[in-house]
């Protein structure tokens, strides 16, 4: 019996050995997954860190590429240079809309399009940049609901300001919005940047919604 003893100890020092070895692996292994873990987590955190720089750039370049489309507007329309040329294109001025009414560029992602209103009840709506849908639309509504419109709303257009706000330069970012009107003396043109009266946000609103219950597909607009 004594013989074996030698055997029984090697036996046993290697069965000891044995599972060293394997705690060893699977502490390891842990430490392996902990790592792992933890640069995922360091990964997450410097995206979510980088996420406001990226979206900043994106909105920086897409605000410097609609600034520069507002500048051509402006100068196409006279916006900018006290209303002179109108606020239609050239293409309509020999059929003047009773109703006009554009949005333009922003420091992000505002819609950008235009609506016209006719006085036999046509309606033209083009979506420019940022809008649902994008191109040129056309329908047909009740020349009533324009004339109505018309009606209730010209006594205050008529004493609103031609720019808002008035006295100073519009805050950048904000999106400008213009309206037309026809009124019995000519056509007038409001550029609303910020801090208009609320009756002519809630013309524009009215407007604008005008238009989504005119055509019969859904529309991103400004409001």
């Amino acid at each position: 019996m004594k013989a074996h003893y030698p055997i029984l100890c090697l036996a046993l020092f290697l069965l000891l050995a044995c599972q060293h070895r394997k705690e060893e692996r699977a502490w390891q292994e842990r430490l392996r997954q902990a790592d792992e873990q933890a640069e995922i987590r360091r990964l997450r955190k410097a995206a979510i860190a980088a996420k406001p720089s990226a979206d900043s750039a994106l909105q920086m370049e897409a605000y410097r590429r609609s600034r520069e489309g507002r500048i051509k507007i402006e100068q196409e329309t006279g916006l900018g240079s006290q209303f002179g040329k109108g606020l239609l294109p050239s293409s309509l001025n020999n059929n003047q809309p009773l109703i006009s009414f554009m949005t333009g560029p922003c420091y992000g992602e505002c819609p950008q399009y235009h609506l016209y209103f006719w006085a036999n009840g046509d309606v033209l709506y083009e979506g420019l940049a940022f809008a649902e849908p994008m191109g040129k639309r056309e329908c047909k509504i009740d020349p009533k609901k324009l004339q109505t419109l018309l009606a209730n709303w010209t006594p205050a257009f008529e004493t609103w300001q031609r720019y808002y706000p008035q006295g100073e330069e519009p805050l950048e970012g904000f999106p400008f919005k213009a309206i037309s009107l026809k009124l019995p003396q000519g056509q007038k043109i409001i550029l609303d940047y910020h801090d208009a009266p609320k009756g002519l946000i809630q013309l524009e609103k009215s407007i604008d919604s005008l238009a989504k219950a005119s055509f019969d597909f859904p529309m991103k607009t400004i409001f």
